[in-house]
Protein backbone atom coordinates (compact mmCIF):
# COMPACT_ATOMS: atom_id res chain seq x y z
CA UNK A 1 0.00 0.00 0.00
CA UNK A 2 1.29 3.29 -1.08
CA UNK A 3 2.09 6.09 1.48
CA UNK A 4 -0.68 8.51 1.88
CA UNK A 5 0.39 11.74 0.31
CA UNK A 6 2.83 10.06 -2.63
CA UNK A 7 3.23 7.40 -4.83
CA UNK A 8 5.67 4.87 -4.69
CA UNK A 9 5.11 1.04 -5.40
CA UNK A 10 3.98 -0.49 -9.17
CA UNK A 11 0.45 -0.55 -7.79
CA UNK A 12 0.77 3.61 -9.37
CA UNK A 13 1.06 2.02 -12.25
CA UNK A 14 -2.26 0.73 -12.23
CA UNK A 15 -4.13 3.91 -11.35
CA UNK A 16 -6.07 4.54 -14.89
CA UNK A 17 -9.12 3.95 -12.54
CA UNK A 18 -8.14 6.37 -10.15
CA UNK A 19 -6.80 8.83 -12.35
CA UNK A 20 -10.66 8.94 -14.17
CA UNK A 21 -12.55 9.15 -10.41
CA UNK A 22 -10.32 12.30 -10.02
CA UNK A 23 -11.14 13.53 -13.05
CA UNK A 24 -15.06 13.41 -12.31
CA UNK A 25 -14.28 15.09 -8.74
CA UNK A 26 -12.22 17.82 -10.67
CA UNK A 27 -14.76 18.33 -13.17
CA UNK A 28 -12.84 20.34 -15.95
CA UNK A 29 -11.36 22.47 -12.79
CA UNK A 30 -8.51 23.66 -15.02
CA UNK A 31 -9.04 25.51 -18.57
CA UNK A 32 -6.27 26.40 -21.02
CA UNK A 33 -4.00 23.71 -21.54
CA UNK A 34 -0.14 24.45 -22.27
CA UNK A 35 0.70 22.43 -25.45
CA UNK A 36 4.21 23.38 -25.36
CA UNK A 37 6.19 20.53 -24.84
CA UNK A 38 9.19 20.30 -22.54
CA UNK A 39 11.58 19.73 -24.56
CA UNK A 40 11.87 21.94 -27.95
CA UNK A 41 13.77 19.12 -29.57
CA UNK A 42 13.96 15.19 -29.24
CA UNK A 43 15.05 14.69 -25.63
CA UNK A 44 18.57 12.69 -25.27
CA UNK A 45 18.05 9.21 -24.50
CA UNK A 46 15.22 8.51 -22.48
CA UNK A 47 16.06 4.39 -21.46
CA UNK A 48 13.26 1.77 -21.70
CA UNK A 49 10.07 3.96 -22.97
CA UNK A 50 8.53 2.34 -25.70
CA UNK A 51 7.04 5.43 -27.82
CA UNK A 52 9.82 7.29 -27.77
CA UNK A 53 9.78 8.11 -31.55
CA UNK A 54 6.34 8.65 -31.43
CA UNK A 55 7.57 12.14 -29.09
CA UNK A 56 7.44 15.26 -31.27
CA UNK A 57 10.53 17.33 -32.45
CA UNK A 58 8.79 20.98 -32.57
CA UNK A 59 6.57 22.72 -30.25
CA UNK A 60 3.99 23.10 -32.47
CA UNK A 61 3.18 19.90 -32.29
CA UNK A 62 0.64 19.98 -29.58
CA UNK A 63 1.01 16.99 -26.61
CA UNK A 64 -2.17 15.36 -25.27
CA UNK A 65 -2.64 12.93 -22.62
CA UNK A 66 -6.03 11.97 -21.95
CA UNK A 67 -5.99 10.98 -18.36
CA UNK A 68 -5.10 14.88 -17.26
CA UNK A 69 -8.11 17.57 -16.62
CA UNK A 70 -7.40 20.65 -18.66
CA UNK A 71 -4.15 22.09 -17.03
CA UNK A 72 -3.16 25.83 -16.78
CA UNK A 73 -0.90 27.71 -19.10
CA UNK A 74 1.67 28.20 -16.62
CA UNK A 75 1.97 24.51 -16.21
CA UNK A 76 4.75 23.46 -18.99
CA UNK A 77 5.93 19.66 -19.39
CA UNK A 78 2.66 17.87 -18.49
CA UNK A 79 3.36 15.15 -20.79
CA UNK A 80 6.54 14.77 -21.12
CA UNK A 81 8.28 11.21 -21.31
CA UNK A 82 8.49 9.05 -18.54
CA UNK A 83 12.21 8.69 -17.05
CA UNK A 84 13.14 5.54 -16.08
CA UNK A 85 16.56 4.07 -14.88
CA UNK A 86 19.37 5.41 -16.92
CA UNK A 87 18.00 8.55 -18.22
CA UNK A 88 19.29 11.92 -18.01
CA UNK A 89 18.48 14.45 -15.44
CA UNK A 90 16.74 17.79 -17.44
CA UNK A 91 18.73 20.67 -16.64
CA UNK A 92 16.59 23.12 -14.40
CA UNK A 93 17.70 26.87 -14.59
CA UNK A 94 18.06 28.45 -11.46
CA UNK A 95 14.80 29.74 -9.41
CA UNK A 96 12.42 27.57 -11.38
CA UNK A 97 10.17 25.44 -9.90
CA UNK A 98 9.90 21.96 -11.11
CA UNK A 99 7.31 18.97 -9.80
CA UNK A 100 7.81 15.54 -9.89
CA UNK A 101 4.95 13.78 -11.32
CA UNK A 102 3.71 10.54 -12.06
CA UNK A 103 1.22 10.30 -14.74
CA UNK A 104 -1.42 7.88 -12.85
CA UNK A 105 -0.50 9.12 -9.06
CA UNK A 106 -3.84 10.65 -7.87
CA UNK A 107 -1.17 12.50 -4.81
CA UNK A 108 0.44 13.90 -8.13
CA UNK A 109 -2.64 15.22 -9.56
CA UNK A 110 -3.46 16.64 -6.62
CA UNK A 111 -0.54 18.93 -6.91
CA UNK A 112 -1.19 19.69 -10.88
CA UNK A 113 -4.48 21.18 -9.81
CA UNK A 114 -2.85 22.96 -7.00
CA UNK A 115 -0.03 24.47 -9.42
CA UNK A 116 -2.62 25.19 -11.83
CA UNK A 117 -4.67 27.30 -9.10
CA UNK A 118 -1.21 29.09 -7.99
CA UNK A 119 -0.75 30.00 -11.79
CA UNK A 120 3.23 30.64 -10.87
CA UNK A 121 5.12 29.29 -13.74
CA UNK A 122 6.37 25.71 -13.12
CA UNK A 123 7.67 22.58 -15.19
CA UNK A 124 6.49 19.22 -14.94
CA UNK A 125 9.19 16.04 -15.35
CA UNK A 126 7.29 12.23 -15.12
CA UNK A 127 9.49 9.83 -13.49
CA UNK A 128 8.83 5.88 -12.58
CA UNK A 129 8.21 5.83 -9.02
CA UNK A 130 8.86 2.30 -8.80
CA UNK A 131 12.22 2.44 -10.77
CA UNK A 132 13.21 5.75 -10.91
CA UNK A 133 16.13 7.09 -12.28
CA UNK A 134 19.22 7.45 -9.60
CA UNK A 135 19.63 11.00 -9.64
CA UNK A 136 15.74 10.89 -9.02
CA UNK A 137 16.49 9.11 -6.11
CA UNK A 138 19.05 11.59 -4.64
CA UNK A 139 16.45 14.04 -4.83
CA UNK A 140 13.23 11.66 -3.07
CA UNK A 141 15.51 9.33 -1.11
CA UNK A 142 11.85 6.70 -1.66
CA UNK A 143 11.58 7.38 -5.32
CA UNK A 144 7.91 8.78 -4.49
CA UNK A 145 5.94 11.04 -6.69
CA UNK A 146 5.02 14.34 -6.29
CA UNK A 147 7.88 16.19 -5.14
CA UNK A 148 9.19 20.06 -5.91
CA UNK A 149 12.41 21.25 -6.43
CA UNK A 150 13.57 25.06 -6.52
CA UNK A 151 17.35 25.58 -6.66
CA UNK A 152 18.80 22.72 -5.48
CA UNK A 153 16.15 22.15 -2.36
CA UNK A 154 13.61 19.24 -2.41
CA UNK A 155 10.34 18.92 -0.68
CA UNK A 156 8.02 15.66 -1.18
CA UNK A 157 4.60 14.28 0.05
CA UNK A 158 1.14 15.99 -1.52
CA UNK A 159 -0.26 17.60 2.07
CA UNK A 160 3.24 19.28 2.63
CA UNK A 161 3.82 20.88 -0.51
CA UNK A 162 -0.09 22.03 -0.53
CA UNK A 163 0.90 23.80 3.02
CA UNK A 164 4.20 25.05 1.66
CA UNK A 165 2.86 26.40 -1.47
CA UNK A 166 0.00 28.37 0.52
CA UNK A 167 2.63 29.57 2.08
CA UNK A 168 4.62 30.81 -0.35
CA UNK A 169 1.69 32.23 -2.49
CA UNK A 170 -0.62 33.34 0.11
CA UNK A 171 -2.37 35.63 -2.74
CA UNK A 172 -3.77 32.02 -4.45
CA UNK A 173 -4.41 30.30 -1.21
CA UNK A 174 -5.98 27.09 -1.63
CA UNK A 175 -7.01 26.03 1.93
CA UNK A 176 -9.00 28.54 3.99
CA UNK A 177 -7.05 31.20 6.23
CA UNK A 178 -9.37 30.70 8.78
CA UNK A 179 -7.44 28.59 11.28
CA UNK A 180 -11.44 26.50 12.03
CA UNK A 181 -11.75 26.25 8.25
CA UNK A 182 -8.52 25.25 7.44
CA UNK A 183 -8.63 22.38 10.16
CA UNK A 184 -12.15 20.89 8.91
CA UNK A 185 -10.66 20.83 5.24
CA UNK A 186 -7.45 18.83 6.95
CA UNK A 187 -10.48 16.67 8.71
CA UNK A 188 -12.12 16.14 5.20
CA UNK A 189 -8.90 14.78 4.00
CA UNK A 190 -8.28 12.54 6.23
CA UNK A 191 -11.70 10.83 6.62
CA UNK A 192 -11.58 10.55 2.19
CA UNK A 193 -8.15 8.66 2.73
CA UNK A 194 -9.48 5.31 3.53
CA UNK A 195 -11.35 5.63 -0.24
CA UNK A 196 -8.04 5.76 -2.01
CA UNK A 197 -6.16 3.28 0.24
CA UNK A 198 -8.98 0.91 -0.88
CA UNK A 199 -8.60 1.58 -4.31
CA UNK A 200 -4.75 0.77 -4.40
CA UNK A 201 -5.92 -2.72 -2.78
CA UNK A 202 -8.26 -3.19 -5.51
CA UNK A 203 -6.01 -4.01 -7.90
CA UNK A 204 -3.28 -6.02 -5.93
CA UNK A 205 -6.34 -8.35 -4.79
CA UNK A 206 -5.64 -11.78 -6.43
CA UNK A 207 -7.88 -14.26 -4.24
CA UNK A 208 -11.58 -14.79 -4.01
CA UNK A 209 -11.34 -14.39 -0.16
CA UNK A 210 -9.23 -11.15 -1.13
CA UNK A 211 -11.49 -9.60 -3.73
CA UNK A 212 -14.28 -10.01 -1.37
CA UNK A 213 -12.51 -7.98 2.06
CA UNK A 214 -11.25 -5.43 -0.62
CA UNK A 215 -15.00 -5.31 -2.40
CA UNK A 216 -16.83 -5.14 1.37
CA UNK A 217 -14.29 -2.09 1.90
CA UNK A 218 -14.70 -0.60 -0.84
CA UNK A 219 -18.31 0.12 -0.29
CA UNK A 220 -17.82 1.05 3.15
CA UNK A 221 -15.26 3.35 2.29
CA UNK A 222 -17.67 4.95 -0.65
CA UNK A 223 -20.73 4.73 1.67
CA UNK A 224 -18.65 6.79 4.46
CA UNK A 225 -17.06 9.05 1.63
CA UNK A 226 -21.08 9.78 0.35
CA UNK A 227 -21.94 10.93 4.36
CA UNK A 228 -19.24 13.85 4.07
CA UNK A 229 -20.68 14.89 1.26
CA UNK A 230 -23.60 17.23 2.41
CA UNK A 231 -23.77 19.73 -0.56
CA UNK A 232 -23.01 19.79 -4.46
CA UNK A 233 -19.51 19.58 -3.78
CA UNK A 234 -17.09 18.77 -1.08
CA UNK A 235 -16.02 22.05 1.31
CA UNK A 236 -18.77 24.12 -0.91
CA UNK A 237 -21.25 24.79 -3.21
CA UNK A 238 -19.37 26.43 -6.41
CA UNK A 239 -17.30 25.15 -8.81
CA UNK A 240 -13.80 26.35 -8.81
CA UNK A 241 -13.32 27.40 -12.75
CA UNK A 242 -8.66 27.58 -12.64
Amino acid sequence: MPTPGNCSTSAALCMQFLTNVANIMVDNAMKGVATEPMYSTAPTVVQMHPVMSSWPSSPAIPVKFSSYSEAGSNVKGLNSPTLHPGSFEPFLAPNTYRLYTMRFCPYAQRMVIYVAKKNFPIEIVNVNPDKGPSWYLAKSPLGSVPALEINGRVIWESKVLAEYLDEVFPSTSVLPRDPFEKAQQKVLAERLSPLMNVLFELFSSNTPAAQRKTDNALHSALRGAEALLTDSFYGGTEKENY
